[in-house]
């Protein structure tokens, strides 16, 4: 528990001794985990003693996977600093039984737990991934449900309905290539329900064929009515629930492969409308590293700004740092005053990753694993396809800052760079200390000696990250046990929303299962973190039923776990026999307003709520922070709060001085188990009958003022004091060639009452113009309130930009020892003048333009002459930038490219006496083009294919098959699926490549 020595070696340390201290551990091998090597990760408690235990998903070495329990478990070894471990449970469970009778174990590639029968127990329900699904061998075994009796024992159920359904026309019955498990109960009628995502039902051979992806209803039993498809065919990687516009109804969220943009399903009372418009929900808004398609692998939410309601945690892979580029991103929930739209916010993650890499995080999620209220992140990045190059491909944790960006805690802190290819990843307080520690799988790869030979081997394992750092703030877990006056809720209360509330924060988490990809599993217990608080106001908890029944838990004890049920329960895990104390009311004492030079008193009370009535906590003394007005009689100390459920008032005083709001903190030394040093915090205003001022705005701005005309806004001033105001004096200073202000006498304004002040804008000439107006009074405020700033700008009338350039400035193909020149026309179809300050070309070399003079004025049109050069056969590209006064784009770029070719064509293959050349027309391309291919020795032509491939690599469609070209023969190119990018066209002669062209999609 946190103790009170912690807390003062906290204090006395300098900032940089505490960044040197151990954040995190790899405890793997002391836990018990040396043997799991898997790659999947599900926590969950099955037997009930409130320690989540893992179940993990791996092959061990067969062809096939399988899942694996083991349970949590006190250490045997006192000495180690490691309390519990994990001890394999998985024959005992009985989670591997099969159907088949000859199989020696069951097929699971994915898993996810609920209360399927609603008596008190996770159930299971596993499935299975096959990828190419149309070459998987399969071993008859089929999704499966299985019931828990509440010790981790597991049993198969029979017509559970998720076996038996046809997922595909394709596949035989019962057969499914999934990836996403989520639970929820969408129509709250108590029994839970089941959201199955699939990926292809044929795919990386010819043609790709979409599945369905199926909503099940349950019968509150553990089986369940026949699916129904929800929405459109897209391929998954992973599935979300939540309650996205707190409405009290489950909406769910698709993570898709790089096929599609994803689709969001709005809960309207228990009916799903696909919404991603309304939400504003699009996985590909931007293109991926150089523009290619995003792959999302999950859509984790929290409501990591602590504003009510839930944002997403996005995470991609084929993510590129260039400008302009998407990845792994917070999308932010903008809240019911905007639509509850969603909204990429790229720049919250920070991250030491180099800038122009290709990213490939295939798991994160959200943790605050500081316990200091706000959630921050570990992302796993991957090798995939090319994340290793630079040494990027690891484990990420990024803490969240009070202005809720999140920066990466550098391995030399975290001791964690040794964790290569994280993948799978899910907190978990597996000691269950009030910290948060992290479960994650990855890829192994090593050296070893074999027969005196170095042989190199990969595998994968799973790995406990034991959390240090949190240790030094306070926490609240919150369980939610069975509770009888909640009605029409399904039991493990999946869908819950628990809220808790401290000095003005409100913390919100949901209870959820089934998360992102492959259905990744947390705890329903949860953690919060509390920083240095001591005292929490209430924690509140809404339950998923139609009533929305809700459970109200005034100034629980911190530093414990809260088991709301039929009863309240105070826990404490690592003591058997707590001392605890909390507070009576709130941890804030507000003494509201108080006259200057009178005291006013008010009592906190403190409450031994501690479970053994004869354990007294003594109050040894209380510290006050440096301040004149707040006061307390430290000669009463020490003090007795005799047994449980007792308690006592402890007097402060409040003088204020002057006029003007107070704070502070006090904080009572004591002996308690879980509050030592228990923290107060004061708050009071000092009242006095005064002249106050108050203007309408600081900031005086004036906008879209054309030359030669006047606007004029208003200063209001008012005296919002007691007492009458006497105003001196107002002046204008800085452009008052523009600006002015009337001549004002020196007023009175008597309390409640206003005066105008008329400020105009008079522009000769486009600019930015600054002011200051200066107000000279009696007032009690006037050092806060006495000068107010002015901008004004003249932007009109304006210029605007346009060229007769299409979306690409295309110069096709060059000779390397040639140059090509294109005229382009610069418009301005503005009221103004057009003020060009530059034209830039990036990079320099391969392009240019014939401008050397500026500024170039363009009352017009102005033509300019753009050369391409190239010195090498490749495609070339560069940005041209325009910068100017334009309105519209005042840095106006277009995407210039060419090709460099020793010839007129694109490509051209030579064997032997055969000869072809091959053209793109057009290229760039928008939805639809042409590959020429021209004979050049009919009578020796041979057989030739073509295929095009992403930039990864990946096949994305079969130009033409094995074909004998002898004339000049066109083939279509139809690329309205594909997103803008650069693709190749690879050219195969007998099964060889021998040429590759790039082509480029722009839309």
């Amino acid at each position: 528990m946190r103790k009170l020595s912690i807390l003062f070696i906290i204090i006395i340390l300098s900032s940089t001794q505490l960044f040197s201290q151990t954040w995190f551990n790899k405890i793997s091998d002391e836990a018990g985990l040396k043997e799991a090597k898997g790659f999947r990760v599900w926590l969950a408690d099955v037997n009930g003693d409130d320690y989540p235990d893992l179940l993990w998903g791996g092959d061990k070495g067969a062809l096939y996977n399988s899942i694996y329990l083991m349970m949590n478990v006190p250490n045997p070894d006192q000495n180690s600093s490691v309390k519990r471990i994990f001890e394999d449970f998985t024959t005992e469970s009985g989670l591997q039984k099969s159907r088949i009778d000859t199989n020696i174990s069951r097929t699971v590639d994915i898993a996810a737990l609920a209360d399927l029968d609603n008596d008190g127990d996770l159930d299971i329900v596993t499935s299975i991934y096959g990828h190419r699904v149309q070459n998987y061998v399969s071993t008859g075994d089929r999704t499966e449900v299985m019931l828990n009796d509440g010790s981790g024992h597991f049993t198969l159920v029979d017509n559970h309905g998720l076996d038996n359904f046809n997922y595909a026309s394709s596949l035989a019955l019962g057969q499914t290539n999934t990836t996403g498990l989520s639970f929820l109960d969408y129509d709250l009628d108590g029994n839970i329900d089941l959201y199955v995502g699939t990926w292809f039902a044929h795919y990386g051979e010819g043609a790709d064929v979409y599945m369905g992806n199926f909503l099940f209803k349950g019968k509150g039993d553990g089986t369940f009515q026949k699916g129904i498809q929800l929405g459109a065919t897209e391929p998954l990687y992973g599935t979300n629930v939540t309650d996205w516009n707190n409405d009290g109804w489950p909406d769910i969220i698709n993570s898709p492969y790089c096929r599609t943009s994803g689709q969001f399903f709005k809960n309207v009372n228990g009916q799903f409308i696909e919404a991603s418009t309304e939400a504003g929900y699009n996985t590909q808004r931007l293109g991926g590293d150089h523009g290619q398609n995003l792959c999302q692998w999950e859509a984790n939410t929290a409501d990591f700004d602590n504003d009510g309601d839930m944002d997403i945690l996005e995470v991609k892979v084929h993510g590129g740092y260039n400008p302009g580029e998407g990845r792994t991103t917070i999308t932010v929930n903008s809240g019911q005053e905007n639509g509850f739209k969603l909204d990429w916010e790229l720049d919250r993650i920070k991250r030491a990753a180099p800038m122009e890499s290709h990213l490939g995080d295939q798991g994160g999620t959200w943790f605050d694993f500081d316990n200091d209220g706000l959630q921050d992140i570990a992302l796993g990045q991957n090798s995939y396809p090319t994340a290793n190059i630079y040494g990027q491909e690891r484990l990420y944790l990024l803490l969240q800052n009070e202005f809720g960006t999140f920066n990466e805690i550098l391995p030399s802190v975290t001791k964690m760079d040794t964790l290569k290819e994280a993948h799978s990843m899910e907190p978990a307080d597996f000691d269950m200390d009030g910290d948060q520690d992290l479960f994650l799988s990855r890829i192994v790869r090593e050296t070893i000696i074999e027969n005196g030979e170095p042989k190199n081997i990969t595998y994968n394992t799973i790995e406990l990250v034991e959390n240090k750092k949190a240790e030094e703030n306070n926490f609240i877990q919150i369980k939610l046990d069975k509770n009888s006056a909640i009605k029409g809720a399904n039991a493990a209360y999946i869908g819950a929303k628990v809220f808790v509330y401290v000095h003005g924060v409100t913390q919100k988490q949901e209870i959820q299962s089934g998360l992102g990809h492959f259905a990744g599993m947390q705890p329903f217990i949860k953690t919060f973190g509390l920083g240095k608080e001591t005292a929490i106001d209430s924690v509140v908890v809404y339950y998923p039923n139609k009533a929305k029944s809700r459970v109200v838990i005034l100034a629980p004890p911190v530093n414990t776990l809260i088991k709301i049920g039929d009863n309240i329960d105070y826990v404490d895990m690592q003591n058997e026999d707590p001392v605890l104390l909390t507070v009576v009311g709130s941890g804030t004492i507000n003494f509201g307003k108080v006259n200057v030079g009178e005291t006013a008193t008010k009592n906190q009370k403190l409450l031994n709520i501690s479970n053994n009535s004869g354990r007294p906590i003594t109050i040894t003394g209380a510290t006050l922070d440096d301040n004149e007005v707040f006061g307390i009689d430290n000669s009463i100390f020490p003090i007795t709060i005799c047994c449980k459920d007792s308690l006592i008032s402890i007097p402060i005083k409040f003088s204020p001085k002057v006029r003007t709001q107070y704070s502070a903190k006090i904080s009572f030394k004591n002996n308690s188990d879980n509050a030592p040093d228990f923290i107060t915090h004061l708050e009071g205003f000092g009242n006095e009958d005064k002249p106050l001022i108050t203007v309408n705005t600081k900031n005086v701005v004036f906008e879209g003022v054309w030359m030669d005309s006047t606007k004029t806004n208003d200063l209001v001033i008012t005296n919002t004091g007691e007492l009458d105001l006497f105003v001196s004096s107002i002046s204008l200073t800085g452009d008052t060639d523009v600006l002015s202000i009337p001549n004002t006498p020196p007023f009175i304004l008597e309390p409640k009452q206003t005066k105008n002040i008329s400020i105009q804008f008079l522009p000769k000439q486009k600019d930015r113009y600054t002011g200051k107006i200066t107000i000279e009074s009696d007032a009690f405020n006037k050092d806060t309130v006495s000068s107010i700033d002015i901008l004004a700008i003249c932007d009109g009338p304006n210029s605007e930009i346009a060229t007769d350039a299409k979306f690409v400035i295309a110069f096709g193909n060059v000779r390397t020892d040639d140059s090509k020149e294109q005229k382009l026309t610069i418009s301005n179809i503005g009221q103004g003048e057009l003020v060009v300050n530059s034209i830039e070309i990036d990079p320099v070399g391969t392009f240019s333009h014939s401008e050397k003079d500026f500024p170039i004025r363009v009352k017009d049109k102005k033509e300019i002459t753009l050369t391409f050069s190239p010195k090498s056969e490749e495609l070339l590209t560069a940005q041209l930038i325009i910068k100017s006064d334009a309105v519209n784009e005042p840095v106006y770029e277009k995407r210039m490219t060419g090709t460099g070719v020793s010839t007129s064509n694109v490509d051209m293959w030579e064997n032997g006496n055969r000869t072809y050349h091959f053209s793109i027309a057009p290229n760039p391309i928008k939805n639809r083009g042409q590959l020429v291919v021209e004979s050049m020795d009919t009578e020796n032509a041979g057989q030739i294919s073509a295929i095009m491939y992403d930039a990864t690599g990946m096949k994305l469609l079969q130009l033409f098959s094995p074909t004998h070209i002898a004339n000049n023969t066109s083939f279509d190119i139809d690329v309205n699926n594909l997103s803008s990018g650069t693709y190749f066209i690879r050219i195969l002669s007998e099964n060889e490549a021998v040429v590759t062209l790039p082509i480029i999609i722009q839309k």
